[in-house]
């Protein structure tokens, strides 16, 4: 079995030599030119796509570094806010229970007071007045 297929073998080497001897000068200069521009077409196709990467890379760094930016912008909003709740809850350690009340409260609180008042003073006056009837 080897042997015929080195038989085979040979005959097609042999074919592909006879082939190539039998192609005209002109075409060898067609096949030459053919395959120089295809190495060009690859050559300026590899550089295009490096041009691409390097351009892909640096719209990654900027839109990293814009996100980092950004980031540090809320880090430092967090920080502040920090800030304002501890002098926040300081404010309320040091202040007695009712002096934490606001002073807007503290009068409503009063008008509530005030207004039971009235409309105690004026149930007990219809009440009175219910009795006389």
């Amino acid at each position: 079995m080897d042997h015929a297929f080195g038989k085979a073998g040979t005959c097609a080497d042999a074919e592909i030599a006879v082939s190539i001897e039998t192609v005209a000068p002109e075409d060898k200069v067609q096949l030459m030119k053919t395959i120089k521009d295809g190495i060009d077409r690859s050559k300026q196709a590899m550089e295009n796509s490096n041009a691409k990467l390097e351009q892909d890379i640096q719209d990654a760094n900027r839109s990293f570094h814009a996100e980092m930016d950004l980031m540090n912008e809320w880090h430092e909003r967090m920080k502040a806010q920090d800030l304002i709740l501890d002098k926040r809850k300081e404010i309320h350690v040091r202040l007695p229970t009712n002096q934490v009340i606001t002073p807007s409260t503290q009068e409503l609180i009063l008008t509530l007071r005030q207004r039971r008042r009235r409309w105690s003073g004026v149930s007990r006056r219809l009440a009175g007045i219910k009795r006389n009837f």
